[in-house]
């Protein structure tokens, strides 16, 4: 947390700086408002997730690009903002995946578009590094609180692209991202399984929902089998079918061009922007007659 936090305060071109607190029992609140005075923070009495809480930062800020970023995380040089925020250079990107490394599994670097030549685009960003605008964030409601943790990302960049905006991927300088050392990789698991069938059914089109449920299913339990968390599978499948009965008045599913185009993306993993401009402005279009 302090180096996610002094990172932010060191960055050039930055509005405010906003921590939002999920009921910490570690001394973090208390830690904040003694070094970093100039920040805004926010201490809650009970914990909500950080879906929740990055919906509420959304709606707090006061900068028209959003930059979230997680306690175990931090930017790697004073550019990074700058350079970002620079990426947003025609009015159809809604968002920009920050490249970022995976410290904790080597030198990989993610993210990175091929060349600063093109356009790049890919199907959605990492959570911890990323930049979205503040007003395409809120007009599709933020992130789809129901899921509580995991999966977020895929579903907000999902509603994006059928509003007609992209995710580009950027070339600034990086984030690091160390991975928290109490992360439950159990509890992920289950959530991974229960919210891959929330995003389904909220939304993927009709008649293909009917088939990209059992497949979500199946390929589920394969993974399960092959990473050895058939029980962790097993217990998000039942999850979901706990809150079935709140999941089914929030679909809202995106188009059929919609859903062929991120199958598309997820297919290739990125591609250049004219690869998809056709596309991309049906889907203005219908989002603008909407």
């Amino acid at each position: 947390m302090r180096k996610a936090i002094k990172s932010a305060l060191e960055q050039n071109g930055v509005t405010e700086v906003i921590v939002l607190d999920d009921f910490s029992t570690d001394g973090t609140a208390a830690m904040v408002r003694d070094d970093f005075p100039t920040v805004r923070l926010y201490s809650f009495t009970e914990s909500k997730g950080y879906i929740v809480r990055r919906n509420q930062g959304a709606k707090l800020a006061v900068g028209e690009i959003i930059f979230s970023i997680d306690d175990d995380a931090e930017f790697s040089n004073a550019n990074v903002i700058s350079e970002t925020i620079s990426e947003f250079s025609e009015p159809c990107i809604g968002a920009v995946a920050i490249p970022y490394i995976d410290k904790k599994f080597g030198d990989e670097i993610k993210q990175m578009a091929p060349d600063d030549r093109s356009l790049w685009v890919m199907g959605a960003f990492i959570g911890t590094s990323h930049a979205v605008k503040k007003d395409v964030f809120l007009k599709l409601g933020g992130y789809r609180e129901i899921l509580i943790h995991n999966t977020e990302e895929r579903d907000f960049c999902l509603r994006m692209l059928d509003a007609g905006y992209i995710v580009k991927i950027g070339r600034s300088s990086l984030i690091y991202h160390y991975q928290s050392p109490v992360r439950k990789s159990n509890w992920n698991r289950i959530m991974e399984r229960r919210n891959d069938l929330i995003y389904a059914v909220c939304n993927i089109p009709l008649p293909y929902v009917a088939v990209h449920i059992p497949g979500t299913i199946v390929l589920g339990l394969l993974y399960g089998i092959k990473n050895k968390c058939i029980i962790e599978t097993i217990k998000g499948y039942f999850s979901f079918l706990s809150i079935f009965t709140s999941v089914m008045p929030m679909r809202n599913p995106v188009s059929c061009e919609t859903y062929f185009l991120i199958r598309y993306l997820q297919k290739v993993g990125k591609c250049k922007y004219h690869d998809i401009e056709s596309k991309l402005n049906e889907l203005k279009i219908k989002a603008s007659l909407a």
